[in-house]
């Protein structure tokens, strides 16, 4: 039976469980390779005590510091095997500038590749590094060819597996079609300037439609009042609920090579409560071309597509079976089965 423990390496300790990320790369991976008999625990490095450990050490997005060096050196001195994951492309201070905090003014361009730089001082300490995304593995191949490259993509929920919500009848979606951009941090600003134009004149051409942002956004449209709603971001226990009563779902991305390593998570997320994402073409949301992601580049796609999607007929066409067919691309279960297949191998060798 393989020990696995997830380690945080964020500065507040606190704050682990807020973090999308932590759950999606770690909590969703971990749930699934309890099914499969591994034993999964999940720490904080400050709360960090030398008889801690396990066979596998899984550290999500770890940064240099002489600290975490000296755990480094421990665990290799008692033949753990270290994995270091990453799900955005934060690795390179040479690509620091097309950072979104960066673009979006939240971080200076110094400081963000300073925090780059510390990420890629760990990459030659661990034996094997995990990413979500198929770019993101090719620019690590480049800068640490020595390191093998495993791509976990990201995948459904296991806790909403395990729940057993209807899907909501496309006519109920489509008697108040609600849109929906959930873009969580701060970050997002310049990515839905993308879509800001077409959303800006559909919602003006079709006042009976309304857009819902979930979290944080600075932006304003030229629309009546009544038709944009806003929300705080919500805890992840009841991020589900943002999905009852969504028509369809925004993906936009500024394209950046920042952005071009980015996952498909929400095409994943809405597909699995069948609703369909309109998305900027990026590597992973081409998986899920006939699974709920639809791609356009011009404001002119954008607002065609949601035109077709107040067809009753075409909207009913898309969404069927959508659930059943992004889990067979974003099935935690799978994923946790390759990781099982690998590690477990690599582990008995190591």
């Amino acid at each position: 039976m393989e020990q696995i423990i997830f380690w945080a390496t964020n500065k507040n300790a606190k704050k682990t469980y807020q973090d999308p990320s932590w759950f999606y790369r770690c909590v969703n991976l971990g749930t699934a390779l309890q099914d499969w008999g591994w034993q999964v625990a999940y720490r904080h490095i400050a709360s960090w005590k030398p008889d801690l450990t396990a066979d596998i050490a899984f550290f999500h997005r770890p940064q240099w510091n002489g600290h975490f060096w000296k755990h480094l050196c421990l665990l290799k001195r008692r033949g753990v095997k270290l994995i270091a994951d990453f799900d955005d492309f934060i690795f390179d201070p040479h690509q620091a500038q097309y950072s979104p905090a960066v673009l979006n003014g939240i971080l200076t361009l110094e400081q963000t590749a300073q925090n780059f730089m510390r990420h890629q001082k760990v990459l030659s300490y661990l034996d094997t590094l995990t990413v979500s995304t198929q770019p993101l593995a090719d620019h690590l191949a480049k800068l640490i060819p020595q390191t093998p490259v495993v791509v976990l993509p990201n995948a459904v929920p296991n806790q909403w597996l395990k729940q057993s919500n209807a899907l909501t009848p496309a006519k109920t979606k489509l008697a108040q079609p609600i849109i929906s951009y959930l873009p969580g941090t701060r970050s997002h600003d310049r990515d839905f300037q993308v879509f800001q134009p077409a959303i800006e004149r559909f919602l003006q051409d079709y006042p009976q439609v309304r857009l819902r942002v979930t979290g944080p956004l600075n932006f304003a449209l030229n629309v009546q009042e009544n038709q944009i709603i806003r929300q705080e971001k919500v805890p992840f226990a009841d991020y589900y609920q943002q999905f009852q009563d969504i028509w369809v779902n925004l993906a936009p991305l500024e394209d950046t090579p920042f952005t071009r390593c980015k996952s498909a998570l929400k095409v994943i997320e809405a597909a699995y409560w069948g609703i369909p994402t309109l998305c900027t073409p990026i590597a992973d949301t081409a998986r899920f071309a006939d699974k709920g992601g639809i791609a356009v580049t011009t404001d002119s796609e954008v607002y065609a597509a949601l035109q077709q999607l107040l067809q009753l007929d075409t909207y009913t066409t898309l969404t069927h079976n959508l659930r059943e067919d992004v889990l067979m691309e974003a099935n935690i279960h799978d994923i946790a089965k390759k990781m099982n297949d690998r590690m477990v191998i690599k582990s008995s060798n190591y």
